[in-house]
C-alpha cells in the first residue's frame, strides 16, 4: 500500500497517532535532560532520582496493561486526551517539586499513569482497527514519531535548560501535554465514523491465555525488557555523564536528542522491510517469530551445550500453537509449511 493509499484509508488517524507518540516520546525522556541540574539544585543524590525513574517505569507498565484492556472497549479519544491531561498535571507540577515524596508522586505516579495512556498500546489498537492488514506499516510510521519527538522536543528544551533552568523544562512539557489534550479529543471524535463500535474485542488471533503458552510470547517479553532497560538506562544518564566529562549543557542535551534520530532511522527501516515483506513474500506474521525462536535457541545451545546434530534438530522445531500443534508458518495454521500461501491467504495473493 502506497503512502497515498494509507492517507486515503485513515490519514487523520495516522497523523494523530504520530502526534501522540511524538509528544509522549519526547516528554518521557525529559527527566534525563534535567537529572544532574535538578539533583544539584535540590541537593539530592542521583540515586534518589534513579529510584523515581524506576517507580515511573513500574507504574507505566501497569498502566499500559490497564489501558490495553480499556482500548479494546472504548474510543481512543477519551483514553488519549485523558492521558495527555494527566501527563500535563504530573510533569508540569514537577517544576514546583521541593521534596522527594513530591517527585515520587508527581513523576513516578501521576505522570507515569498519563504517559502510559498515550503510549504505543492505544495508538496501535486505533491504527490496527483503521488499517487492518496494513496496520504494520501504519504503526511503523506512527512509532517514528517517538524518535522525532525525542529529537525535536529535547533539542528545544536543551535551549530552555541553558537559558531558564530545569524548572522551566518541566513547565514547557506540561504546557505541551495540556495543549494536546483537547486537540486529540476533538480530532479523534471527528475521525471516528458514526456508529463505529468500540465495545467488542477482536475475534481473530490468540487469546492472552493461549499466547502465554507459546515460547514466542516469552521471547518477545524478554526482548522488550532488554530494549526498555538499555533505552531508559542510557537516556536517563547520558546527559549527566556528558556534563561530568566537562561538556556543555547544550551539547549534552542534544546528545540525548539525537539518540531519537538514530531510533527514527531504525523504525523507518523496519517500515520499509515490512512493505517489502508484504509485497514480495506475503508471509504469515508468525514466520519471523519462528525464525527468531530458532536463532535465539540455536545461539543458546551453541554457547552452553555445544553444536551437536541433536541440538540443531531441537532448535529447528517450529513454534506451535498450543491448542492444535499447528506450525505458525503455515498459511492455514493446520497444514505443514510449504513456502507458498495456502487457503484463504492464497486466494488473496492471487487477487
Amino acid at each position: 500500500m502506497s503512502i497515498k493509499a494509507l492517507w486515503r484509508t485513515g490519514g487523520l488517524a495516522l497523523t494523530l497517532g504520530f502526534l501522540t507518540l511524538f509528544i509522549g516520546g519526547g516528554a518521557r525522556h525529559g527527566i534525563g535532560l534535567v537529572l544532574k541540574p535538578m539533583a544539584e539544585s535540590l541537593d539530592w543524590d542521583r540515586t534518589l532520582l534513579g529510584a523515581v525513574i524506576a517507580v515511573f517505569m513500574v507504574m507505566t507498565a501497569f498502566t499500559m496493561l490497564a489501558v490495553g484492556r480499556l482500548s479494546d472497549r472504548y474510543s481512543p479519544a477519551w483514553i488519549l486526551s485523558g492521558g495527555f491531561f494527566v501527563s500535563a498535571l504530573g510533569i508540569g507540577a514537577m517544576a514546583f517539586a521541593e521534596t522527594a515524596w513530591q517527585a515520587f508522586l508527581l513523576y513516578g505516579v501521576v505522570f507515569a499513569i498519563g504517559n502510559g495512556a498515550v503510549s504505543i498500546t492505544p495508538v496501535g489498537v486505533m491504527l490496527t482497527r483503521r488499517f487492518g492488514s496494513q496496520a504494520g506499516i501504519a504503526n511503523s510510521i506512527a512509532i517514528a514519531g517517538m524518535g522525532l519527538g525525542q529529537l525535536l522536543i529535547l533539542s528545544g528544551l536543551s535551549v530552555v535548560l541553558v537559558e531558564a533552568g530545569w524548572r522551566d523544562v518541566f513547565l514547557w512539557l506540561g504546557a505541551i501535554n495540556l495543549i494536546a489534550a483537547p486537540l486529540l479529543l476533538v480530532a479523534l471524535r471527528r475521525e471516528a465514523p458514526a456508529g463505529r463500535a468500540y465495545s467488542t474485542s477482536p475475534t481473530e488471533g490468540m487469546s492472552l491465555a493461549d499466547a502465554r503458552r507459546t515460547p514466542g510470547f516469552w521471547l518477545l517479553m524478554a526482548f522488550y525488557g532488554i530494549c526498555g532497560f538499555q533505552d531508559f538506562f542510557v537516556s536517563s544518564h547520558v546527559v549527566a555523564f556528558a556534563l561530568d566529562q566537562g561538556e556543555g549543557t547544550l551539547f549534552a542535551g542534544n546528545l540525548l536528542a539525537f539518540m531519537g534520530l538514530a531510533g527514527l532511522v531504525g523504525v523507518l527501516a523496519d517500515a520499509c522491510l515490512f512493505r517489502a515483506q508484504d509485497r514480495h513474500f506475503r508471509i504469515n506474521p508468525g514466520r519471523p517469530l519462528a525464525a527468531v525462536h530458532r536463532g535465539v535457541c540455536a545461539g543458546l545451545w551453541r554457547h552452553f551445550l555445544g553444536d551437536s546434530a541433536a541440538d540443531r534438530d531441537l532448535c529447528a522445531r517450529p513454534v506451535q500453537r498450543p491448542e492444535s500443534g499447528a506450525d505458525f508458518r503455515s498459511g492455514d495454521h493446520g497444514a505443514p509449511y510449504s513456502g507458498r500461501p495456502r487457503g484463504a491467504n492464497r486466494r488473496r495473493a492471487i487477487r
